[in-house]
């Protein structure tokens, strides 16, 4: 029974330990953000995995030529493709090649903390 006792105010001081270093970090990460996005973005960036093996461009150009090249059938007695065609008209897209400067350019564009 005293046994039981003790288990149990070891697991409850325990939590509340977790929930008290949460809290911590939780205040100094609110803190940070407030101060200083910059450093805060950057930190969360380097808490994360990361993956430093590149993948073989044969094994990629594989994996996306899987996807992208087989034909699809689609459902042509759908009614709803009929609405929009009725109402916007075929319309087909125009060829589009995305090169690298695109994706630089757009990339400094999407985290302005990172410049």
């Amino acid at each position: 029974m005293v046994l039981e006792e003790l288990k149990q105010q070891v697991t409850a001081t325990a939590r509340k330990i977790e929930r008290f270093e949460a809290r911590i970090q939780q205040f100094q990460q609110n803190r940070q953000f407030k101060d200083n996005q910059k450093q805060f973005y950057r930190d969360l960036d380097e808490k994360e995995i990361q993956e430093t093996e590149v993948p073989d461009q044969a094994a990629t150009n594989k994996f996306w030529s899987d996807l992208w090249d087989s034909p699809v059938e689609y459902n042509q007695k759908a009614t709803w493709t009929h609405d929009v065609k009725s109402e916007f008209g075929e319309h087909k897209m125009k060829d589009f090649t995305i090169t690298t400067e695109m994706i630089k350019s757009d990339a400094k564009l999407d985290c302005p903390w990172k410049r």
